[in-house]
């Protein structure tokens, strides 16, 4: 595997990379500053019919291409919102037991963190 080496970087190099155009992927919804923008729905149909082009189209994207990619609505609002109210609860059921725990960016009580979060939320709502 090779090593980069410092002395090798040029600003120069990465600025000139990064203005380059990004041309839009084939299955790609858009493209928002360089970077591929895919609807997770278009691709779960689209992986129904061929899941070997898709595949190697995002691979193309991140190894050849952008090198970063997004897509958007992953996972269903229902359940996303779902898990953030079982999260609110849990959040506000810790509090009222008097635990402020803080996290790597505030001060206790500047910020919510729920540790352990994916077990309690298992426990919490397991369906």
């Amino acid at each position: 595997m090779a090593q980069l080496d410092p002395a090798d970087c040029e600003l120069a190099d990465l600025i000139e990379v990064l203005a380059q155009p990004v041309a839009a992927p084939a299955h790609a919804a858009d493209v928002v500053h360089g970077v591929p923008i895919y609807d997770a729905t278009a691709l779960r149909g689209l992986v129904e019919h061929d899941a070997a082009l898709i595949r190697a189209e995002l691979a193309d994207v991140l190894a050849d291409g952008a090198g970063v990619l997004v897509i958007t609505e992953g996972y269903e609002r229902a359940v996303v919102d779902r898990a953030t109210n079982v999260f609110d609860r849990i959040i506000a059921a810790e509090r009222s037991a008097g635990g402020v725990s803080g996290d790597h960016f505030g001060e206790p009580g500047a910020n919510d963190r729920v540790w352990n979060s994916i077990e309690k939320l298992a426990v919490a709502d397991p369906s």
